[in-house]
């Protein structure tokens, strides 16, 4: 009212609004118009001019129509000892008749075990009646044999002999548990469920739990960190607690702890759900421990000698090629050797290939012996070795390093064939 004559004074000519009021329940509807005045004694007056709807409306009932759950209002029905035996509808909404299968007109001042008869769902009335004689609310879970097998989740509330009652259809969160159960528990791939927060575990289904190897007991009691070896649980935790907006991720590397202890290498992926209304994370693994093995192998294979076990022709470049560049920036000295070994043919031809084998290995060995850990020693093929000496004072230490080269090469060596 004071902004509708703060206005009408402002402007100096009437001004018309709709105002609105809660009368009993109702909500009624004005038409008002303000009429500004000339001052009196410095006081600004205006006339207001009020003029009530003739339609109202409930705002109960507005509240009512204003969800899609179903709400029901219930009143109490005694019997001739005065023991409430059943209910009769006041008042329900839209939603609460879908649910019942009737409409709001056809529904309304009927008994409860009158409806619940009709759909079925006789095991309605005991549960309202046991709720409403010890008082408060409750919460229970019911399927609708009539309706697809719709579920809903009721809820009810007692005011002295009246009962509100919420009907919500859960049916699309019964199915998606359906489908997850259907995903996860006879997934073959090893999955787990963490909550976010706590990071522990909530459910693993069975392909994980036999290829971690521990029981479902054992799985309650843990925390994600405590399959993760010690050195890398921070890494666990950072990736999923430093990273609010990372919802999702695929194809994360990680060193888990089986229960026996070893340790195997898994591919993650994961993203955000909400397990059994709170938040969580669904995680896949593969387990690629084998196939990393297999490529350490044959990444060994390609830059080593299969004889020797020595740095082969392309690992000594790459060495190579880091220690030219150390030493354009930092003036490294380094001294390279290039080897042979004097009739090796001769070997091969008169004691066979075996006895040749063997004398390369032991110069594998030998050469090996001579240097330092951070020296490097290879085999280019046949009888064919270098050596890269690195971080070295001067000429008088790759000296030094040749003579005990031949000496070592020099020896006389014995072969069993």
């Amino acid at each position: 009212m004071r902004e509708l004559h703060d206005q009408a004074a402002a402007e100096a000519r009437p001004v018309q609004t709709v105002g609105y009021g809660v009368v009993d329940g109702l909500v009624c509807v004005y038409d008002l118009v303000a009429v500004p005045l000339s001052n009196w004694r410095e006081l600004s007056l205006s006339l207001v001019y009020i003029e009530e709807r003739e339609h109202k409306f409930s705002l109960v009932e507005a509240m009512f129509q204003a969800t899609t759950e179903g709400l029901v209002a219930l009143a109490v029905i005694r019997d001739a000892g005065g023991v409430p035996s059943d209910f009769q509808i006041a008042a329900l909404n839209d939603g609460a008749a879908l649910v019942m299968q009737g409409t709001v007109e056809g529904l309304r001042e009927r008994r409860l075990s009158e409806v619940c008869a009709e759909i079925q769902a006789s095991q309605i009335l005991p549960r309202f009646l046991s709720v409403f004689n010890r008082g408060g609310a409750g919460q229970f879970e019911l399927e609708c044999p009539l309706d697809d097998q719709k579920h809903l989740r009721v809820g009810i509330t007692t005011m002295g002999d009246l009962v509100t009652v919420t009907l919500t259809d859960i049916s699309g969160l019964k199915a998606q548990g359906k489908y997850f159960r259907l995903l996860f528990e006879s997934n073959p791939v090893p999955m787990w469920v963490h909550n976010t927060d706590s990071l522990k575990f909530i459910a693993m289904n069975d392909a994980a739990m036999a290829h971690y190897g521990y029981s479902e007991e054992a799985i309650r009691a843990m925390r994600l960190p405590d399959i993760v070896p010690k050195e890398d649980d921070w890494d666990a935790e950072a990736l999923i607690r430093d990273n609010p907006g990372a919802t999702n991720g695929t194809n994360r590397l990680w060193r888990n702890v089986k229960a026996d202890g070893s340790q195997i290498d898994v591919l993650a992926s994961w993203c955000d759900v909400v397990f059994r209304d709170q938040p969580a994370q669904l995680v896949a693994i593969m387990d690629v421990t084998e196939k990393r093995k297999t490529e350490k192998r044959m990444s060994h294979m390609v830059r080593h000698d299969g004889l020797t076990g020595l740095p082969n022709r392309m690992l000594f470049h790459e060495r190579l090629d880091e220690a030219l560049a150390r030493m354009r920036r930092e003036r490294e000295k380094l001294a390279i050797f290039y080897l042979d070994l004097d009739r090796f043919k001769h070997v091969n031809d008169a004691l066979g290939h075996p006895a040749g084998d063997k004398l390369l290995a032991a110069t594998a060995n030998r050469l090996r012996s001579c240097v330092r850990d951070g020296d490097v020693v290879a085999r280019f093929g046949g009888d064919e070795f270098a050596v890269l000496q690195l971080a070295i004072g001067g000429p008088q230490e790759s000296n030094a390093l040749a003579r005990r080269i031949i000496a070592a090469l020099s020896e006389s060596s014995t072969q069993n064939h």
